[in-house]
């Protein structure tokens, strides 16, 4: 039995087996995250295993009831067709509806939340975006993108080894000057190569 206790399992069962529901709540609780638990047969669950199984329903574990057998149910749910048809308009919104209810907004909130990664923008949006921040700043942003510049760092390239990157960063950076006054860069004249 505890080998369909899977994530994402839906759990038939009638609702006079303690041993079953308490199974699956036991599961629940320990992070197999289960699809639901459909109780057969009509019963009430019994009181003492609802108490019991409080704790597994906090989880979300989902409970459904039916009033059939569990035989019944389990042909039921093989002919079960999951698609909604397109000109179904009212079993459309009733879906909407239904889901609408459960999405949880501190989880959609957190997915639009600032992440510690940093993205990967195409160069435009990379430039935008630093643009942008630089105007809200008030600074002035200056990329090294100067023709002469990329022209210079392929020649410095081409000079120095390949073994020493940090010999290249370093005559590259020192063909432009920066200035710093009042915290606003500017680049002055490269050197032409």
């Amino acid at each position: 039995m505890l080998e369909h206790f899977r994530a994402g399992s839906l759990l038939v069962t009638s609702a006079d087996r303690p041993d079953v529901l308490v199974a699956a709540c036991l599961a629940a609780m320990n992070g197999v995250e289960i699809g639901a638990l459909l109780l057969t047969g009509g019963y009430e669950m019994d009181a003492r295993i609802s108490k019991l199984c409080e704790r597994a329903f906090a989880t979300g574990l989902p409970v459904f009831m039916v009033n059939t057998n569990t035989w019944q149910t389990s042909l039921s749910l093989q002919s079960f067709n999951l698609e909604v048809p397109v000109d179904d308009h009212e079993r459309i919104e009733k879906v909407q509806e239904y889901v609408a209810n459960y999405i949880n907004a501190d989880w959609i909130d957190s997915l639009t939340a600032t992440s510690e990664r940093s993205r990967r923008l195409s160069p435009p949006a990379f430039r935008y975006q630093l643009t942008e921040l630089a105007r809200k700043a008030g600074k002035r942003i200056v990329l090294p993108e100067l023709p002469a510049l990329s022209g210079a760092s392929s020649v410095v390239t081409n000079r120095v080894p390949l073994k020493q990157p940090l010999s290249v960063l370093n005559v590259v950076s020192q063909l432009a000057y920066c200035w710093v006054i009042r915290q606003r860069s500017t680049v002055l004249q490269p050197l032409r190569v």
